[in-house]
């Protein structure tokens, strides 16, 4: 029997691009189990796209309803779904972005190499229009990686040179990434706590306990545009914290006691480092806002806390 794949696409007024996201859905050459499409409120006409979509789909299709909770409350509702349906893997697609027809079909393949990988990732197209020079950085995420085997134990990563260099999310963005269930159940949900770098701290603890593999080769298409969570959070100033949020859970929290103890030094010589560099931007009077949450994240560090509450 194959192995079954929940497509998961969790939306909130996303009817702008939904349309091509729900057609690389259906258009998949290795058949997902099931499409899960779980919508957090949405006031547009999101659901009314996604009903003509389940209306023509070959695959069985369910739509969830619901009222608003929040991005990463709606990401741990698809992952419980999925888990409780008897996934295999867990694939997830947001409404803006789009998977190449032979997404599945590839990491499924890969995935089914090893049974003790825990996710695979892939390259990704960029989408947009009239794409300014400031996001030639995500253009290719794994820049830094130079040549590394296709297969790898995910804790490899924390001890290459490369784990702390920009960008900070070397893996991708959910769409660009294959989760086998086995891995989902081990390391539990995404954390609440996050804003922007709720994946990054979930592929992290992945490869603590499982291996990890690599497509070097486009499998999805990401999009960039000004509506996009990434976009709001730099407006509002909070993906620099938010960093610091993470690696303080990486050096302190007990989630992350399996860090190897080379990379929790590393990481450790980086956080004093790059604050320092921050308090000195402050006092120069170039970033003055960010004063009063660089001593709440100073004052974590030094207490060697993860950082608790908001920001």
């Amino acid at each position: 029997m194959a192995p079954t794949v929940w497509l998961c696409i969790p939306t909130y007024n996303g009817d702008r691009f939904l349309a091509e996201a729900l057609t690389s859905a259906i258009a998949q050459t290795y058949r997902p189990y099931r499409i899960l499409v779980s919508d957090d409120g949405s006031s547009d006409r999101t659901l009314v796209l996604v009903e003509r979509y389940r209306s023509i789909s070959p695959v069985p299709f369910t739509v969830m309803p619901g009222p608003r909770q929040g991005m990463v409350a709606n990401w741990n509702f698809c992952l419980r779904q999925a888990l409780a349906g008897g996934a295999d893997y867990i694939k997830f697609l947001f409404q803006d972005d789009v998977l190449l027809p032979t997404c599945l079909a590839e990491m499924v393949g890969l995935a089914e190499t090893d049974p003790q990988i825990g996710l695979v990732c892939s390259r990704r197209h960029l989408l947009g229009e009239n794409l300014s020079p400031q996001w030639e950085w995500l253009r290719d995420l794994q820049k830094n990686w130079g040549a590394v085997p296709t297969v790898r134990a995910g804790r490899e990563l924390f001890l290459h040179p490369a784990w702390l260099c920009p960008p900070d999310n070397q893996i991708g963005e959910p769409t660009a990434v294959l989760l086998r269930s086995t891995a989902v159940q081990t390391v539990g949900e995404f954390d609440p706590q996050f804003r922007q770098y709720v994946d990054l701290d979930y592929w992290w603890r992945v490869m603590l306990t499982h291996r990890m593999a690599w497509l070097d080769r486009p499998l999805v298409s990401f999009r960039v545009h000004a509506g996009q969570t990434t976009q709001r959070n730099q407006q509002a100033d909070v993906i620099w914290a938010e960093i610091y949020r993470l690696w303080l859970k990486a050096l302190f929290d007990p989630v992350y006691d399996g860090l190897p103890t080379a990379a929790r030094q590393h990481l450790y010589g980086h956080v004093w480092g790059q604050g320092l560099r921050e308090w000195a931007r402050c006092w120069r009077g170039q970033r003055r806002s960010r004063f009063a949450t660089l001593q709440v994240l100073a004052g974590a560090f030094l207490r060697r806390q993860p950082l608790a509450g908001v920001l």
